[in-house]
């Protein structure tokens, strides 16, 4: 490969980006296909030496909204584009209720409202709530639209 064949290929336009939901306006949500669960070492400052949850949803919709460098969320929300596989990060809340859910499983998640948080000066407590079609009802509405 020539080197002008390599710089026309690597640019930000074929840059393979992290795609993580982060849910920062009420309502922003993913729903998808479960793929993965993953154990990575948190990267936050009180979270050091910690192990977090990583799912891995194959999406069928959602959107999200980043947050600009004042950590303010933007007005315009992300699109997630159906097919491609997004990163939902894991807490105690979304682990415990992921627990039920199984890999090819479609999963849902979703910023549903923020709660005061009890402890005085910290942020409010976000409340994501997950979702998950029943194995059974998955398999009968596969069955339906193959006519079976």
């Amino acid at each position: 490969m020539e080197q002008e064949e390599i710089n026309k290929f690597m640019t930000e336009e074929n840059e393979v980006k992290n795609r993580f939901v982060k849910f920062n306006v009420v309502g922003d949500y993913i729903v998808g296909k479960l793929k993965d669960v993953r154990e990575v070492e948190s990267n936050l400052a009180d979270q050091a030496g910690k192990m977090q949850k990583i799912y891995d949803i194959e999406a069928e919709a959602g959107c999200y909204h980043d947050l600009d460098a004042n950590k303010r969320p933007l007005n315009q929300s992300e699109i997630v584009t159906s097919g491609q596989t997004y990163c939902v990060g894991g807490k105690p809340m979304i682990d415990d209720q992921m627990r039920n859910c199984v890999i090819g499983q479609r999963v849902g998640f979703k910023f549903k409202e923020e709660k005061p948080n009890k402890k005085k000066g910290f942020n409010a407590i976000k409340v994501i709530k997950v979702y998950r079609l029943d194995p059974a009802k998955e398999l009968q509405q596969r069955m339906e639209a193959v006519g079976v």
